[in-house]
Parts: structure tokens; C-alpha cells; sequence
């Protein structure tokens, strides 16, 4: 669908037989199509973000990934190991006893709950009956054995434990604790006591749904170093949030100690693990940051216990808009880490100055994904110099303007003065002044201005209208006299394709309205110039002629010529 904006402006132009001084007259209109609608949108931390280009993989940090797994794995068959020792048959039951732990099995919620004690061998565990249990609830503690191998694994179905009710204090092996585990997504176990564990290989092996884990009171100070014990976290490859106290530390592990999982770098994550906040829950204020596959006894040593997460690219939304909140370019982004900084420069926008901000233009990325509005003002008018429009010039006759600056508007019209001439019987060919410089004896050739900032507006049209025939104030007509422009050149100022089919001469018929020329679609940007003649023919490019039949009174004769632009915007698709 098209829109149509016209804008008009009329010129007096005055014709006299008498010595007079002629009076000057100007007339305008604007009628302008609405803007688009801005369109903003919020989200936070956890939200998806529109980013940049996808981030170079850094292929040295695969092959390290490799290497890694390739020393650490040790051939995990399909199914978790079991305790062969402790494997016996049983039989399908509703209530039992584990250990001395009495127990009770809800078929239809699909339920496990557990009353105090001393918990039994893990292959007697009731869950090993119910595999497909969903929850497991623990009225009261439970306290575990040392080898805890094995307690939770393969329970796909499990989406809910009471873990903080089982005492860990006596437990020494926690391998494959939680391995396939696959629908877990948050795991607390801030509050277990590890202080006597010694091995925690693959203990979250192939959690798939896991997104945050709690460890802030655990004790790893004594954990073997042997090498499976590296396997700890590394395979819940969708992680995003850890938290870590002030004694979970693998300072004591050297090269077998634990890894973050490893995130190849996306248009979503950097693939480092950043510290966002302390212990207590504040935000840090300090950006700390472990790159992909860092050891932990390298990064952590326990004097920055707290949140961390796997860091997202923060971004920052840049809108340039106008007062009304209409787009005058495209939106840009920029992206960081997490509490790195940031500088907006607000971009050049052909026609306008950047005004102000609604946030900060420089500061640091805190998390969350912002839209950034910079707001923008069109420039002062200014009139050009039709033959060096690199200096503005100041005309010594003004046509009345809009007050309110347009960013799709006509700049300047001449007022055409054809002076005193004698009265003749034979046809008489007359010429319009050329153009006077306020405060200067300088002069230039009667052209019009025309400005278009308008990002909606594609091409647009110029075209010109003598209103009536000229006349005196009383009515007279000067019959059959016709008005023409010639020489005319079309100049764009700030470099857009200018057409070559326009006319270079155009002869008036009042009344009616003569298109001067098209701007090429997508090519109507910026302040054109649209003058007749130049420095050697600006006194011969607008004329009037007379026939002999007409007997002009010795009075003044005036007639009002009416200029149009036509806004063309974008086709809508």
C-alpha cells in the first residue's frame, strides 16, 4: 500500500509596467503521512538473546576436550557398574524396610516415602524396586552408608528427592550417586557432609536435564587424586548454574582435579563460567571468570564462594529513534561478557543530531538483556548555495516556512521578480533577476531546496503549478503570456543517483500542474538542489513572454506558482 505526502509552498512572481516596489507573497501547506510504530522488547538474563555473527570455535580448545576425555574415559559401558556383591532378587512389594528405614510405595503418584533410620546396601535401596519412581520423600533422617555408589542411578523418571534428608557424614564413595538421572533439573545438596568422601567419579554422569547444582557446603579437601575423581561434573553437559562454598575446593588434585562442564562457545554463550553472585546472594561487583574446561584447582580456591554460571553473551539493543519514537535507522547491537564494559557511540543519522539517552552510554553489562533508546532531533534548516552548497547563504527574500521542522520538506522557493518594463505592441521576451544575497551584492541562480530524512519515503516527486495568468489587483489579465524555466540542473548534496530523464526546460500553462522530475527509488535521501542556470546563465533561465496581441495596463502584474513534493514510500510486503 502507498501513502501519499505532498507538501506545497508558493512563490509570488511579479510582473510591472510602472516603476513600484512589488510586493512579495508566499504560501504553504504540509499534509504528512504517520511514521511506523517503534516495537521494543524486554527479557532478562535467562532470556534468549538476538546476538551478533556466530563466535569462532576455538579448535584448540576441542582437541584439548578431546585429549581429555580420551585420558579420563574408562570405556563407561551403557549401563552403570553395579555393586555385583550386593545384588540380590526381590520382590514386588508396597511397604518394606531399607536398613532399619521403613518405607512406602504410592503406585498411582508413583511415590516413595521414607521414614528415619539407618539406610541399608544400596542394591536393597526400595527405589531399585520401583525404578520408575517419580519422587522420593524422607519424613525424617536417613543415614547412609559409606559406599553410596550407585544410590540414584538409572531412576529416569525421578524429578524430586528430599536429598537434604539423608546424612551423608559416614559416606566415602560417591560414584555414579545420581548418574542417568535424566529428568533432575535442580539438584540442593547444600547441607550434605562430605568431609570423608574420597571419590566422586562421574557422581553426575549423563544428568541431561540438570541446570543448577548446589554444593556451597560440601568438603572436597579430601577427595583421592586419582584421575576418575576428574570426571565429577564435567558430563552434565547442560549445567548452567553452580554453586560452590568456601571448602569446595581441588586446590590438593593438581591436573586430576574436576573441570567446569564445557560449553563450545554459540550465538547464546561465550562458554566461560563467571561469578555473578557472593555466598550471601549480593552481585559481585568484580568480574571473575573461568575460560571453557578450566580446572577448578586452578580457578577455585575457595575465597570467592557463591553463584556461578555459565556466562551468556549480555546484549544491549540500540534504537535511534525521534521524539515520536519512530526507527531513523536500523536497530544495532552490542554484546559482552558479563560485567565487562561497554560504550555506546550513538550512530550518524543523515538530517539529525543525537540528542539523549534513556540509559547509561557507557557502563558495564549486569546480566540482563537491555533496550537502549537514543533519542534524536532534526537538524536547523539550512539554505544552500546553489553553486558551492558547501556554504550556506542567507536569500535576501524568505518564503514562510512551517514552524515546526519536517524531516520530508521543501527548504526554499524563490520569489521570481521580472522588475519594471516598458509597454511595447510587438511580443516582448522578459527575464526574472537572478537570486539576491542578504547583506551581500553577490547573486546566484533561482533554484528551490528540497530536504527528505525520511527513512519510510523511497523516492518522491517535484512538481510546479501556476496557479492563474498574471494579473493586476483589479482583475487585468495579461493575456496570452506564458511563463517558462530553463537551464535547469538537479543536485543532490549528499551523493544519491540523480536522474538523467528529467527536462531541462519547462514552459508553464496556468492552471495546470507540470511534473519537473522522479528521484530513483531508494535514491531520494538527503537535501537536493534544483536550480535554472548556474554563474553565466542565471539571468536568461526564467522567462516571460508577451505576445503583441496583449495590451498590458501600466500596473503591476503578479501570479502565485505552487511547488509539490510527493512522498513515494516503501512498498509494504
Amino acid at each position: 500500500m502507498k501513502k501519499i505526502c505532498l507538501i506545497v509552498l508558493g512563490g509570488i512572481i511579479v510582473f510591472a509596467f510602472l516603476l513600484c516596489i512589488p510586493s512579495v507573497e508566499a504560501q504553504g501547506t504540509i499534509l504528512d503521512g504517520e511514521a511506523p510504530e517503534k516495537r521494543l522488547s524486554e527479557s532478562s538474563l535467562s532470556d534468549d538473546s538476538q546476538v551478533l555473527a556466530d563466535p569462532a570455535i576455538d579448535e584448540s580448545q576441542q582437541s584439548e576436550d578431546s585429549r581429555f576425555k580420551e585420558e579420563k574415559n574408562l570405556e563407561l559401558e551403557d549401563e552403570v557398574r553395579k555393586d555385583d556383591s550386593e545384588e540380590e532378587e526381590f520382590v514386588s512389594q508396597e511397604t518394606g524396610i531399607w536398613g532399619d528405614v521403613p518405607w512406602e510405595w504410592d503406585e498411582e503418584t508413583a511415590t516413595l516415602t521414607l521414614q528415619g533410620g539407618n539406610a541399608g546396601t544400596v542394591a536393597t535401596a526400595p527405589w531399585k524396586i520401583y525404578p520408575a519412581v517419580q519422587k522420593i520423600i524422607v519424613e525424617d533422617k536417613v543415614m547412609l552408608q559409606s559406599n553410596a555408589a550407585n544410590l540414584f542411578s538409572n531412576l529416569t523418571s525421578l524429578t524430586q528427592v528430599d536429598a537434604l534428608s539423608f546424612d551423608t557424614s559416614q559416606v566415602t564413595t560417591m560414584d555414579f550417586l545420581f548418574a542417568n538421572c535424566t529428568s533432575l533439573s535442580v539438584l540442593n545438596l547444600n547441607g550434605w557432609d562430605t568431609r570423608n568422601v574420597r571419590t566422586v567419579n562421574r557422581t553426575f554422569h549423563n544428568m541431561t536435564d540438570l541446570v543448577e547444582l548446589d554444593l556451597s557446603s560440601w568438603n572436597t579437601t579430601k577427595l583421592s587424586t586419582v584421575s576418575t575423581n576428574s570426571w565429577f561434573i564435567f558430563e552434565a553437559r547442560n549445567l548452567r548454574t553452580i554453586h560452590l562454598g568456601e571448602n569446595t575446593t581441588f586446590l590438593h588434585m593438581g591436573s586430576n582435579s574436576p573441570r567446569f562442564p564445557s560449553e563450545v562457545p554459540s550465538n547464546e554463550y561465550t562458554g566461560n563460567w563467571v561469578h555473578t553472585k557472593d555466598q550471601f546472594g549480593n552481585q559481585v561487583e568484580e568480574r571473575v571468570v573461568a575460560p571453557r574446561s578450566s580446572l577448578l584447582s586452578a580457578f577455585y580456591d575457595g575465597s570467592q564462594p557463591g553463584t556461578y554460571v555459565l556466562e551468556k553473551w549480555q546484549t544491549i539493543t540500540i534504537n535511534p529513534i525521534d521524539q515520536k519514537g519512530n526507527f531513523l535507522t536500523e536497530k544495532q547491537t552490542i554484546r559482552g561478557g558479563y560485567l565487562e564494559d561497554y560504550s555506546i557511540i550513538p550512530p550518524s543519522v543523515l538530517g539529525w543530531h543525537f540528542d539523549y539517552s534513556d540509559w547509561p552510554l557507557q557502563g558495564r553489562f549486569t546480566g540482563e538483556t537491555t533496550e537502549v533508546n537514543l533519542f534524536y532531533r532534526l537538524n536547523e534548516t539550512s539554505i544552500l548555495d546553489p553553486i558551492n552548497p558547501e556554504v550556506e547563504i542567507t536569500p535576501e527574500l524568505m518564503p514562510e516556512l512551517p514552524k515546526e521542522t519536517q524531516s520530508f520538506r521543501i527548504d526554499f522557493v524563490p520569489t521570481i521578480l521580472f522588475g519594471t518594463q516598458k509597454i511595447t505592441i510587438h511580443e516582448q521576451e522578459y527575464y526574472a533577476g537572478a537570486l539576491k544575497i542578504n547583506g551581500s551584492n553577490e547573486e546566484r541562480p533561482n533554484f528551490v531546496q528540497v530536504s527528505n530524512f525520511d527513512r519510510t519515503i523511497s523516492s518522491w516527486t517535484l512538481s510546479v503549478r501556476q496557479e492563474s495568468q498574471f494579473q493586476t489587483s483589479e482583475g487585468d489579465l495579461l493575456l496570452g503570456a506564458s511563463l517558462s524555466f530553463k537551464n535547469a540542473e538537479l543536485i543532490s548534496i549528499h551523493d544519491q543517483k540523480v536522474p538523467t530523464d528529467y527536462p531541462t526546460q519547462v514552459e508553464l500553462v496556468p492552471e495546470e500542474t507540470s511534473l519537473l522530475f522522479k528521484t530513483i527509488a531508494e535514491e531520494g535521501a538527503g537535501t537536493w538542489i534544483y536550480r535554472f542556470g548556474d554563474s553565466k546563465t542565471m539571468s536568461e533561465s526564467i522567462q516571460l513572454t508577451v505576445p503583441e496581441s496583449t495590451m498590458p495596463n501600466s500596473k503591476e502584474y503578479n501570479t502565485t506558482i505552487i511547488w509539490t513534493i510527493s512522498a513515494i514510500p516503501y512498498e509494504t510486503k
